[in-house]
C-alpha cells in the first residue's frame, strides 16, 4: 500500500489559502476517486474538495478551522494505485528521465525571445519543457526556479507553482510599500484585551482596505424631495407584499437610481488602479446585508 499527499487545491487564480469547514470522512473511511472529502472556504467561494484518488483516508493532517496554503498537505491517502500504474504511463515517465539530457538540449534550440535573456538549464533538478519555456519567457533565471516549493510528483515545480510565483512576484512588485505589512508588536493598555476575529470579519476589513486603495472615496450631500416617491410605495406596499411574499422597502428605488445615476455620468464608474484610471462598461452595484451573527456581506447585483 502507498500513501498519496492530497494538497489544497488552487480554487482561483488570486486565492492563495483556504480555510477548512468541515471533515466530510474520517480517518479509516474508504473513500473513491472525485468523492467529496472535506468543505473548504476562500474569500470568493465555499466548496467541497473531491479526493484525488480511490482508497482508504490514512490521516488527516489538518483540523477544522485550520487555514491551509494553496499546495500544502491536508491528508494522506493509502491506495494501491501507485503500484498498479499504467504501463504506458511508466514507459513515458522513464523515456522522460533517459533522456532528460536531450530534452534540455532541444530547448536550448528554441528561438530566444527578443530582450528576455535565456536561462541556464544545467540543474540537477528536472523541470518539464513547457516550465521552462515560460521560466524562459518571462526571464526567470534557473536559481529562482530552483528555489519554488513544487506541488508535483516527488515534489517537481508544475505550471501551476511557477505561474503562482509569478502572480506573487507581480503582486509584490506592484507597490511593496502597500502590499508588504510589518507586524507591529502589539502592546495592550490596562483593561485592553485582543479578540481574534473570524474569517468573516477578516475578509471585510481586507475588502475596505484594498477597496480604499483602488476607488477613490468622495462623499457629497444633496438634498431631494422624494415625497412622490414616498406616496407611490405607500399605495402599493401592501399589494407588493401580497403579491411576492417580501415588504418593498426603499433600497430598490435607490437602486434604480443609482444605475440610471452611472449610465448617464460613466465616469462616477471608474476604479484607480497602477495609476490609471479604469472605466467601466457594466454596473454592478453592491448591497450591504447585516447578518444575525453581527457580521456583514455584500451581495453585488451584476449588470
Amino acid at each position: 500500500m502507498d500513501k498519496i499527499e492530497m494538497v489544497m487545491p488552487k480554487m482561483g487564480e488570486s486565492i492563495m489559502e483556504g480555510t477548512i469547514l468541515k471533515w466530510l470522512k474520517k480517518e479509516g473511511d474508504i473513500i473513491n476517486e472525485d468523492e467529496s472529502v472535506l468543505e473548504v472556504a476562500t474569500d470568493k467561494v465555499d466548496t467541497e474538495i473531491p479526493s484525488t484518488c480511490s482508497g482508504k483516508l490514512s490521516q488527516i493532517l489538518v483540523k477544522e478551522g485550520d487555514i491551509v496554503k494553496v499546495g500544502s498537505p491536508i491528508a494522506l491517502i493509502e491506495t494501491e494505485s501507485s503500484s498498479n500504474k499504467n504501463k504506458d504511463d511508466i514507459d513515458f515517465a522513464t523515456k522522460i528521465e533517459n533522456n532528460f539530457s536531450d530534452i534540455k538540449n532541444d530547448i536550448t534550440e528554441l528561438p530566444e525571445i527578443k530582450d528576455k535573456k535565456k536561462i541556464d538549464l544545467k540543474s540537477e533538478k528536472f523541470f518539464s519543457p513547457l516550465v521552462l519555456n515560460i521560466a524562459s519567457r518571462e526571464n526567470i533565471s534557473l536559481s529562482d526556479l530552483e528555489k519554488i516549493n513544487g506541488t508535483g510528483e516527488n515534489s517537481r515545480v508544475t505550471k501551476y507553482d511557477l505561474l503562482k510565483f509569478l502572480e506573487d512576484k507581480n503582486h509584490i512588485s506592484i507597490d511593496v510599500s502597500n502590499d508588504i505589512e510589518i507586524e507591529k508588536e502589539i502592546i495592550l493598555k490596562d483593561g485592553e484585551e485582543i479578540i481574534e476575529p473570524d474569517r468573516v470579519r477578516k475578509i471585510i476589513a481586507d475588502r475596505m482596505v484594498q477597496s480604499k486603495r483602488i476607488s477613490p472615496h468622495v462623499t457629497s450631500f444633496v438634498e431631494a424631495d422624494i415625497t412622490n416617491v414616498f406616496k407611490t410605495r405607500k399605495e402599493i406596499k401592501d399589494s407588493f407584499l401580497q403579491k411576492k411574499g417580501l415588504p418593498l422597502t426603499f433600497n430598490p428605488i435607490f437602486i434604480k437610481c443609482v444605475s440610471q445615476a452611472l449610465k448617464d455620468f460613466p465616469m462616477m464608474n471608474i476604479s484607480y488602479q497602477n495609476n490609471k484610471i479604469i472605466k467601466k462598461k457594466h454596473i454592478n452595484l453592491g448591497i450591504a446585508v447585516a447578518l444575525e451573527d453581527d457580521n456583514l456581506i455584500v451581495p453585488v447585483l451584476k449588470n
